[in-house]
């Protein structure tokens, strides 16, 4: 059993295995935020994947989508900013129903 590695933030650990996105500077990290954490690409890698552990090659077989659309772009962080916020103060309903919101947005711009 390998032991954990403290990070550089206090509370955060590092098990023997670590996966990372290094983004381009035109993509923006809220955008890719919503995407990894949607539930179509949740199911996407539950289909394909039997174990708890995501590898790099099926984090770069997901469809994410790069886009030019800025008005897209800034309607998904604005949503991701929001969920944030309210994920903070804990107000469970509402942070329900942006989930909600964005879940669509993604799902109508990645189709």
């Amino acid at each position: 059993m390998s032991k954990a590695k403290e990070t550089n933030k206090k509370g955060v650990y590092c098990a023997h295995s670590v996966n990372f996105i290094t983004l381009k500077k035109n993509n923006d990290k809220k955008y890719l935020l919503a995407l990894l954490n949607s539930r179509l690409l949740n199911f996407i890698i539950k289909r394909f994947n039997t174990s708890s552990d995501v590898n790099g090659y099926e984090i770069n077989n997901l469809p994410i989508v790069e886009t030019q659309d800025k008005e897209t772009i800034k309607k998904i962080t604005t949503l991701v900013d929001k969920i944030i916020t309210v994920k903070q103060k804990n107000i469970q309903q509402i942070h329900h129903l942006l989930k909600m919101k964005l879940i669509k947005l993604c799902i109508i711009f990645m189709v």
